[in-house]
């Protein structure tokens, strides 16, 4: 049936009251994973910087990390520390959408809807890890390949600042995790009669161009990186074709 579940419609206060609670509930629960990663922080911070230990033994280069500044540990910590708990944060806030949500939509609303909820973050984590296990080690040891002191007459040491390195790798992580979103944006617009599915065919040549176009901006500047990035997205381009609704 075509009908929405039989409770009583809540006046806009009623649901502004619960939205509120449903925020500080959020910042509540981002409150105690920030306290969490704070504590670990020096476990987060090996995380991070294995990919950097990786590339680095692979391309026979000495390197670490250093503070040119007072603030630089402090401050690198701290962003890198905010990012995980964001991370954490992220199926619970997404819980409290559905539990928000949920109740004004159709019952035949609600799988499709469900769906949408439960992909997301299960993408956006799937780019980080794909970025993390292959992307980033093999970029990093690019551009470690620079650094070969031993044909030079003068030393060249590689010694990235902490911020410099942990935003760098952040923002590529963040990347990767949205643009593995792409094929769930396309079979949102999809359904919602903004695109269609003989127009994404269509489309088809235009939307390499334009990957490795994006690949390219958000990749560190070699081939290997762009393509890491620009067949994943060829490919969920493709699925996304194929579950999009005639």
């Amino acid at each position: 049936m075509n009908k929405k579940d039989k409770a009583l419609p809540l006046p806009l206060t009623a649901h502004l009251y619960e939205l509120r609670a449903r925020m500080f509930g959020v910042l509540g629960f981002f409150s105690v994973a920030l306290l969490l990663c704070w504590t670990l922080r020096a476990e987060i911070y090996d995380i991070m910087t294995a990919p950097l230990a990786e590339a680095m033994v692979r391309a026979g280069v000495k390197s670490s990390l250093i503070a040119t500044s007072l603030l630089d540990g402090f401050v690198g910590m701290l962003g890198l520390v905010f990012a995980a708990a964001f991370l954490l944060t992220l199926p619970y806030l997404g819980v409290q959408a559905w539990l928000f949500v949920s109740p004004a939509l159709y019952a035949e609303e609600r799988r499709p809807a469900l769906a949408i909820m439960l992909l997301t973050p299960m993408l956006f984590f799937a780019g980080v890890a794909f970025c993390y296990y292959l992307v980033l080690p093999n970029a990093i040891y690019f551009l470690a390949t620079f650094v070969d002191s031993a044909d030079m007459e003068t030393p060249l040491l590689m010694m990235p600042r902490i911020t410099e390195y942990l935003n760098l790798s952040k923002a590529l992580l963040g990347a990767f995790g949205l643009a593995f979103l792409f094929p769930l944006a396309l079979v949102a617009l999809t359904r919602v009669g903004i695109v269609s599915r003989a127009g994404l065919a269509a489309f088809r040549k235009y939307a390499v161009v334009l990957i490795f176009i994006v690949a390219a901006i958000l990749t560190p500047p070699d081939v290997a990186s762009q393509i890491l990035l620009a067949v994943p997205l060829m490919i969920m381009y493709e699925i996304a074709i194929l579950f999009a609704r005639k």
